[in-house]
């Protein structure tokens, strides 16, 4: 987190800490590194001897180090990692379109609503799940909570769909950045959001 200016709070799941998407349930020591567990999975999946996957990254200094660090927690598990950083639409592109990297590290912007999210990332028609990925829960939660009314059933419905994401770990989030906002003493209303968005509708000028 440092490498961000510690104005990114570690995270297990798709939805920051506080968003009302966000399960509470999700344990806090996922943030654990451990790496006998990690080589022993990998071992099981008959990865024992290592393998090699390619990483695209936005040709950006902060996104950089930061599959930086990833690549070499991964090599620490014998998983070696070719880091290929690029533009934003040569990075996706070769993700989502062509199909020519294996993974990449992005920051996702965050949604007005998370259905927008789940579709993205998770479901098996989503752009960035070029692998089809689907989970069977994620899919009728998904579905469910899109066709929901009630806040506080939907709320319910995403944060289980939360934590179905986290067992599986096909993304893996590593923090929900913090945005600093400065305004003048005579404006008040500005608030962050936990997606990382400005909410402006309450701003107001003080006489």
């Amino acid at each position: 987190i440092w490498l961000l200016a510690d104005l990114c709070a570690p995270s297990v799941q798709l939805f920051p800490e506080g968003y009302w998407a966000a399960s509470t349930d999700v344990p806090a020591k996922a943030t654990e590194q451990n790496v006998k567990q990690a080589k022993k999975l990998l071992d099981e999946a008959g990865y024992g001897s290592g393998l090699e996957i390619s990483m695209g990254v936005v040709k950006a200094q902060q996104f950089v180090n930061v599959a930086e660090a990833v690549a070499a927690q991964f090599e620490d598990i014998g998983v070696k990692v070719d880091v290929q950083a690029g533009e934003p639409v040569q990075v996706v592109g070769n993700f989502t379109g062509q199909k020519t990297t294996d993974a990449y590290v992005s920051v996702w912007p965050g949604a007005t609503d998370p259905s927008k999210t789940v579709s993205s990332l998770l479901l098996p028609t989503g752009l960035f799940n070029p692998g089809g990925y689907e989970n069977a829960d994620i899919v009728s939660l998904a579905a469910e909570a899109r066709s929901e009314l009630d806040h506080d059933k939907r709320a319910a419905l995403y944060q289980k769909l939360s934590e179905a994401a986290y067992d599986d770990h096909v993304q893996i989030p590593i923090c929900s950045p913090q945005t600093p906002t400065v305004a003048d003493k005579s404006i008040s209303g500005v608030v962050n959001m936990p997606n990382g968005q400005i909410d402006l509708r309450g701003v107001e000028k003080l006489k």
